[in-house]
Parts: structure tokens; C-alpha cells; sequence
């Protein structure tokens, strides 16, 4: 499988492309899900473990808001299935597949990122004057994604 046909089944490239006007900003979007998602898996497996419900969909949630915002299509889909009722059979072997995704998702990460184009900062509209919106959002990849869609957003 090519790099473009493994990437398509991994990562949903038509919302990275969305931010292909800000490297530097896509860039910080993966690396904040590529840090964060391999403890946030580990928490959602300790939480099933337990059990505790409202603790796995509270991480489940989270998780999954990550891998919409950073574009990882598979880990997203993966998070939707476990979203539905499941046996605690089926949500183990559910996070066993979210765990051997990471590691293809990482290298399709990895690989995009390669192909992105130096630039560092992101286009402007020569805006004379900055605006500013305060966002409160504790999952760093949405926080992330957020600050890159509106670091090109025309406010009036």
C-alpha cells in the first residue's frame, strides 16, 4: 500500500489540507496529538479496567475530540464504535485496535509532515488591528486545531 492509500485510511487529509495555510500551526496540531494520545489511550484502558463509566466516556470523549481535530480518521472511527454500547470484551479489543492504529497513524503523521512546506508562520490578511477570543478547552490537540482555524479567520 502507498504512502497516499495508507494515509486515506489513516488520516482524514482533506481537514489537514485545511490548515496547509499554516505549517507551523499544523505542525504544532499533530505533535499535541501525538503526545497526548498515548497516555489518553492508557487512561481509557485503566478506566475500563475498574470499571468506571463515567471516567471511560468522560476520556472516550476527550480522545476522540483529539483525533477529529488532529485529522486521524481511523483512531476516530475506533473512538465512535467504542461510543456505542459494547460487551467489555468488545471495548478491549476496541482499544487493542486504537493501540496498533497509533503506531501507523504516527508514521502517516510523520510522513505528512515531511511533505508540508517550510513556511513558519501563517498567512495574514494584513489586519491592522489583532482581535481576541478567549477559548476554554482542556484537550490540547482541539485547542490546538481551534488556534489554527482562527489564526486565519477575518474578524469584523
Amino acid at each position: 500500500m502507498s504512502f497516499s492509500e495508507t494515509a486515506a485510511v489513516l488520516l482524514d487529509l482533506e481537514h489537514l489540507n485545511r490548515f496547509g495555510h499554516n505549517p507551523k500551526g499544523l505542525r504544532e496540531l499533530i505533535d499535541a496529538f501525538l503526545t497526548t494520545t498515548e497516555p489518553i489511550m492508557h487512561e481509557l484502558e485503566q478506566a475500563l479496567q475498574r470499571p468506571n463509566e463515567p471516567k471511560f466516556r468522560q476520556i472516550l470523549h476527550a480522545l476522540s475530540g483529539a483525533a477529529k481535530s488532529a485529522g486521524a480518521k481511523a483512531i476516530a472511527a475506533t473512538c465512535q464504535e467504542l461510543a456505542h454500547p459494547q460487551s467489555r470484551e468488545q471495548r478491549l479489543a476496541s482499544i487493542e485496535k486504537l493501540k496498533s492504529d497509533f503506531q501507523p497513524t504516527r508514521a502517516a503523521f510523520v510522513d505528512f509532515l515531511a511533505a508540508l512546506p517550510a513556511g513558519t508562520e501563517a498567512s495574514g490578511h494584513g489586519l491592522a488591528a489583532k482581535k481576541t477570543i478567549l477559548v476554554v478547552e482542556d484537550n490540547p490537540t482541539a485547542r490546538t486545531s481551534l488556534q489554527i482555524a482562527l489564526s486565519d479567520c477575518r474578524c469584523v
